[in-house]
């Protein structure tokens, strides 16, 4: 036989040539063939995981440049060529590059709003309108630069901080989705900068406010005026209140609340003098406390510019009042006037939904409903002593 190196005669079977010591067989593996292009390929990644073979496949894109798309990670690298091949024999992957935003948010939404609550969704849906300028840009081409855009034009607009995070807070999680499905590899939304200013202050009701506002209901019976004295004399935020349903009224108290695990399904009790309203409320057609035309619960931005507001300058607030006195403005009211009562500090945290309880606290007895019915149910803010 030849030797492979020096190519001089060398007995048959020889494991090294005796001239020039090269071994002659190997007992490596051949290396696998290259896979043909557009074929994809299958590698190995560094360090320790779980799936170390990862599938990948180039696509063109729009300019007939190639891009590589991740099929997925696989515990064995069989897994691995088997799921290549399936994607092939499948007529390639989907370019998930060249999805829009909005198709972004269309999927996104599938899983996502399934475990928000209905004030979690509007709030979404309201952030989504400002994004009107980039909803038809692929998600992949979307950088920070787009995002601030938005935020700027948001704050010209005098757009309050909280309306500027939520825009930021959907951009992350669509950034989110894209970087789990490999159409992006940074999150671009979380370099975003919001310079807006604080929104305005919310301070209480002052008593002669709610004075102005009681004797504006007592003359009309106004439903809108109506529900600030109720929202005054419960604290309820203005999305829970929008979403009693008139089933939720019972035993003299409303039972429900959203936000925190503590704010949920919590205990309401009314005072006495709100009985009348209470009344006057389930005795309109509808399905919810407070109904619009039909029959359903009000949108709560709609509620708050039109409904609220109007009812405020029918008592003779003026625009600049209006401004600090904005529904979560009641909340505050209720908290401030119960302290100023002296009413329990335990029951009023049960009442707002404040802090976090024990287990055992989570679901009240009788006796427990009575505490926080007494606790409030003489209270009255409209004919409190100025002193006291």
């Amino acid at each position: 036989m030849i030797c492979i190196k020096c190519k001089k005669q060398i007995d048959e079977d020889s494991l090294y040539c005796k001239y020039c010591g090269k071994k002659q067989t190997s007992t490596e593996a051949p290396k696998p063939l290259r896979r043909a292009n557009g074929m994809g390929n299958v590698s190995k990644l560094s360090g320790r995981r779980k799936k170390p073979w990862t599938a990948r496949i180039s696509v063109k894109d729009d300019h007939g440049k190639y891009k590589s798309i991740t099929i997925g990670n696989f515990e064995y690298k069989r897994e691995a060529l088997n799921a290549l091949e399936k994607v092939i024999s499948e007529g390639g992957v989907t370019p998930l590059f060249k999805i829009t935003i909005s198709e972004v948010r269309e999927l996104w939404k599938e899983k996502h709003y399934p475990q928000l609550t209905k004030s979690g969704i509007e709030g979404y849906e309201n952030a989504w309108n400002y994004f009107e300028p980039i909803k038809n840009m692929k998600m992949a081409d979307i950088k920070t630069m787009h995002f601030q855009k938005l935020i700027d034009s948001a704050i010209a607009h005098n757009k309050s901080r909280s309306t500027c995070e939520k825009i930021k807070q959907l951009a992350s999680q669509l950034c989110k989705w894209a970087m789990q499905n490999d159409v992006i590899n940074k999150n671009y939304a979380t370099f975003v900068e919001i310079k807006a200013k604080e929104s305005t202050k919310k301070e209480p009701f002052k008593q002669e406010e709610l004075k102005a506002i009681w004797n504006y209901y007592q003359s009309t019976k106004n439903v809108d005026a109506a529900c600030i004295l109720l929202l005054c004399h419960t604290g309820l935020r203005i999305n829970e209140f929008l979403s009693m349903k008139k089933s939720d009224y019972y035993d003299g108290c409303l039972h429900g609340g959203s936000k925190t695990e503590k704010g949920k399904d919590r205990i309401i009790p009314i005072p006495d003098i709100m009985l009348p309203i209470i009344k006057q409320l389930l005795d309109i057609p509808g399905n919810y406390l407070v109904s619009n035309s039909l029959g359903e619960s009000y949108n709560v931005n709609n509620w708050r510019k039109r409904n609220y507001k109007s009812a405020l300058l029918a008592c003779g607030f003026s625009e600049e009042l209006c401004k600090r006195r904005m529904p979560h403005s009641c909340r505050h009211t209720y908290a401030t006037m119960c302290d100023r009562l002296g009413v329990d500090d335990k029951a009023l945290q049960d009442i707002l939904g404040h802090e976090d309880i024990s287990t055992t606290m989570n679901i009240y007895t009788h006796t427990d409903i009575e505490f926080l019915k007494n606790a409030v149910k003489t209270i009255d803010f409209i004919n409190i002593p100025a002193s006291k």
